[in-house]
């Protein structure tokens, strides 16, 4: 275990500026401060800081560094890994002196289409420090998904995007378990002939075909299990970012829109957009991830909790909300 400051540092004439930490300020300086704060920047060990802790030239200084929630334990099983600067970051939200964070590694995600989101999110999720993955898709990957769906390439045209998107993600941490589906949902029972008994703690729902039916049939797998699931997905003028559902009135409400909208089209003749742009499939990826880690992690409450929140990706501006349960609106 390693002891770090929890912040970035700016040595200012009279002391120390904590950014990061509503730019805490400690007006401490001296040649030892000086080098001892270096020690501090990079980590320092129990031994070190109980040594320093009983000296009464720091002992208030490095209380006031605790009580400020500036310098905190670090586990240094990360330190010089691909987690390293993760770890800092979650760290810096959810650690305390008390107790570091926590990598969730055997927290299992269930990602229901490896295209455009699935993969883009399993990235991101892969190389935050998720370690446990279920992948379902039917498709393979095609030149027409190389300007978006990131992690595969020309050496994948062809392959079960399932299966490459696991060798992807294994290439980045070869211990992280992941199990590809080649297979289409049809229906709730083939989502969980898909998972079989090792069913995921979270879903992230990326198909748009069969248009609507898909997210109905997510929805009630998800609903007759209980397990949180997100829905997103990007258009021509705008990205659609949840609804993150946990709650059975949102489950139910979510479904009961669903079916509306499936009564009022003609499913026949409805077709998913086939027009993308690398930039916004981006930005929604970015922020499904985003969500999910606040979510898992309880950095902050997620925008999206049994809400849609629908976005102009141009001017970063919300175009509309819709809650799915009363604590919501």
């Amino acid at each position: 275990m390693l002891w770090k400051l929890n912040c970035g540092l700016i040595r200012t004439s009279d002391g120390y500026l904590f950014l990061g930490r509503r730019e805490a300020k400690l007006n401490f300086d001296s040649p030892e401060v000086k080098h001892l704060m270096r020690d501090l920047a990079n980590g320092v060990d129990e031994v070190f800081i109980k040594t320093i802790e009983d000296n009464p030239r720091f002992q208030s200084f490095i209380k006031q560094l605790k009580q400020k929630n500036l310098l905190i334990p670090y586990d240094s099983t990360y330190k010089n890994t691909y987690l390293e600067s993760t770890y800092n970051f979650l760290n810096w939200h959810v650690g305390s002196v008390a107790k570091p964070v926590d990598f969730n590694r055997a927290f299992h995600i269930g990602i229901i289409g490896c295209g455009g989101l699935g993969a883009n999110v399993a990235l991101y999720l892969a190389s935050s420090g998720i370690a446990k993955f279920t992948l379902i898709d039917g498709d393979s990957v095609e030149p027409r998904n190389l300007n978006r769906q990131y992690p595969y390439t020309t050496s994948d045209l062809g392959v079960s995007k399932s299966i490459a998107l696991k060798k992807h993600l294994m290439s980045i941490d070869s211990s992280i378990s992941v199990h590809s589906k080649q297979n289409w949902i049809s229906s709730p029972q083939s989502i969980k002939e898909s998972f079989g008994e090792d069913v995921p703690e979270f879903i992230l729902c990326g198909i748009d075909s069969p248009p609507v039916e898909a997210k109905m049939i997510v929805s009630q797998f998800s609903r007759d299990y209980k397990i949180p699931t997100f829905f997103a997905g990007v258009g021509h003028a705008n990205i659609s970012i949840g609804p993150l559902l946990d709650d059975e009135e949102a489950f139910r409400s979510y479904v009961e829109q669903l079916q509306k909208i499936k009564d009022e089209i003609d499913v026949d003749f409805t077709t998913p957009i086939s027009a993308s742009s690398a930039a916004t499939n981006t930005i929604c990826s970015s922020i499904v991830a985003n969500e999910i880690m606040s979510y898992i992690y309880k950095i902050a409450e997620p925008i999206s909790r049994n809400s849609q929140i629908v976005f102009d990706p141009f001017q970063l501006s919300i175009i509309s909300k819709t809650a799915y349960c009363k604590k919501n609106t």
